[in-house]
């Protein structure tokens, strides 16, 4: 419960975990022996007063990838309302889309081997796997979460890799 005064931690969940997953959960009766107090709060809350939190930090929020657009919207409310986020807003939008993986390789970091099809391609998964000389290939989407429409297939998949990934 919130003390008169006290700044709070908003420790930012959704709707399907209103009272964080139990991971998450500990945090509420650990950060007091720091002297700070923390609350579950569902980022898309309604009637949340988001400037009454002394910073929120983004723990599951795991519907994200299938709201993207209000996602987006919430983070633009933090950034006019000046609401401090761990992690800044800009490194959650510059993290959502998996694309931040070629700016990591340009840095000269290691990634997986990749293939970036443009949304709704109908590329054939075993032809496309053929061509960059591999035998199997996880396939997902471009902006998800928790594994969320993520497929592995290998040359005899007979599906293009849009549809083998569910988009």
């Amino acid at each position: 419960a919130r003390g008169r005064g006290s700044a709070v931690i908003g420790l930012v969940t959704y709707s399907k975990q209103p009272v964080l997953t139990d991971d998450d959960r500990p945090l509420i009766g650990a950060l007091p022996e720091i002297g700070l107090a923390a609350e579950p709060v569902q980022w898309d809350g309604a009637s949340v007063d988001w400037r009454a939190y002394e910073t929120l930090v983004l723990r599951s929020t795991w519907d994200y990838h299938l709201r993207v657009g209000e996602f987006e919207a919430w983070l633009a409310a933090l950034d006019r309302e000046r609401v401090p986020l761990w992690n800044p807003t800009s490194i959650v939008r510059w993290n959502m889309h998996k694309s931040y993986l070629t700016g990591l390789q340009q840095a000269g970091i290691l990634i997986p081997s990749t293939r970036w099809l443009p949304k709704g391609s109908a590329v054939g998964l075993g032809s496309l796997l053929r061509g960059a000389a591999w035998t199997e290939a996880i396939v997902k989407p471009a902006i998800s979460a928790s594994a969320a429409k993520t497929s592995r297939g290998d040359v005899d998949s007979p599906a293009d890799a849009g549809a083998f990934a569910g988009l």
